[in-house]
C-alpha cells in the first residue's frame, strides 16, 4: 500500500470529521495531507502514519465526509433542476473548500443555484453535458 491510500484509508476511518483528502506532489516528492486543522496531535498522528513520507499538511475548511454529503444533495436534486430548466451536467468537490457544480451557463445561473444551498460553499462553473464515446464498427 502506498503512502497516500495508508494515510487515505486510516484517516476516512479514524478521522471523519477533520480529513478533507491528499495529493501526490511528485516532482516535489510530497504528499499534501488536507484537513481541518484540529492540534498537534492530528497532524503527529498522520505523519506517523508514514515516518518514511515528506509530509505536508494543507488546511482545509471542509471535511471529504462533508463535502461529499453535500455533493449527493446536490446530484440527488438534478431533477429539480431540469424542471427549473438548469441542467447539472456534473458536480465534484474542490478538495476541502468547496462543491463544485457544472452547468452549461455558470453566469446566468450561479445566483439561483447559490441561494437555493445557502448551507453550502458553492463553485459554479462551466461543464457541458457528458457525451458517451461510441466506437465505430
Amino acid at each position: 500500500m502506498d503512502a497516500g491510500a495508508a494515510v487515505e484509508d486510516a484517516a476516512r476511518q479514524r478521522w471523519p470529521q477533520a480529513y478533507a483528502g491528499v495529493e501526490l506532489h511528485v516532482e516535489a516528492n510530497v504528499l499534501a495531507v488536507h484537513r481541518i486543522p484540529s492540534g498537534r496531535a492530528l497532524d503527529q498522528a498522520i505523519r506517523g502514519l508514514v515516518p518514511a513520507t515528506n509530509v505536508l499538511l494543507v488546511d482545509a475548511v471542509h471535511s471529504e465526509r462533508q463535502l461529499t454529503s453535500w455533493q449527493s444533495e446536490v446530484f440527488h436534486d438534478r431533477a429539480y433542476w431540469h424542471s427549473q430548466g438548469i441542467d447539472i451536467n456534473g458536480t465534484s468537490t474542490d478538495m476541502g473548500s468547496c462543491v463544485v457544480v457544472a452547468v452549461d451557463s455558470p453566469d446566468r445561473h450561479r445566483a439561483v443555484i447559490t441561494a437555493f444551498y445557502p448551507h453550502m460553499p458553492l463553485r459554479i462553473e462551466y461543464g457541458g453535458e457528458a457525451v458517451p464515446l461510441t466506437t465505430a464498427r
